[in-house]
């Protein structure tokens, strides 16, 4: 019997009255070689603008996230995500890509350290530049401004899931514990009342 085939999650949120594009993509860590699904991505980008967002939702390395450098499963993982960050930096606009269960190693006690393997991937394939969030592992949220109409909020919510190690008040995360991270949330979505929010 034939394995059903993953779909993702493609979204794109129309500029309605905020006047920008948005592009939602998630579970795509698990591609074929060329994915069907990058594919289309990469057609609907093609009229994206320097105001525009594109956003990987998570899930990007299946099955487990990327192990350590010694593992021989390394390179391979390395190529699933290859191709998404390859989208990410042909996007004109501003891209992230955010931290899922699969790349947590799926909840598993090692999953932090995936996580932030990760990280320090994502971090060296774009040159120093962070546009995986939240950094470190944290529970977030972080508050990024799209323009004078709208805000995006990334959060981490692996992080209020996860029953191994994960950051805590020795670390560096602005926000040490799940209810601090969604206080913040509070105060953050309080301070951007009458504009487009997207979390």
């Amino acid at each position: 019997m034939n394995k059903p085939m993953r779909l993702l999650l493609l979204f794109l949120l129309p500029s309605l009255s905020w006047g920008q594009q948005v592009y939602l993509i998630g579970d795509a860590g698990e591609p074929k070689s060329p994915d069907p699904n990058l594919e289309l991505l990469k057609e609907k980008i093609k009229g994206a603008t320097k105001d525009d967002f594109l956003i990987f939702l998570g899930d990007n390395i299946y099955p487990k996230g990327l192990p350590d450098k010694e593992d021989p499963k390394r390179e391979a993982m390395e190529n699933k995500l290859i191709p998404q960050l390859e989208v990410m930096k042909s996007f004109p606009g501003t891209a992230y890509i955010i931290p899922g269960n699969h790349d947590w190693a799926q909840g598993r006690k090692y999953g932090w350290k995936y996580a932030l393997n990760m990280e320090r991937f994502i971090r060296e394939y774009f040159e120093g530049q962070d546009v995986l969030l939240p950094l470190g592992g944290c529970p977030g949220p972080v508050e990024i401004p799209m323009g004078a109409k709208s805000t995006l909020i990334i959060l981490n919510t692996q992080y209020f899931l996860h029953g191994w190690d994960k950051p805590n008040e020795d670390d560096n995360c602005e926000n040490k514990s799940t209810i601090e991270a969604l206080e913040d949330l509070k105060t953050i979505i309080n301070r951007n009342k009458g504009k487009h929010i997207l979390i």
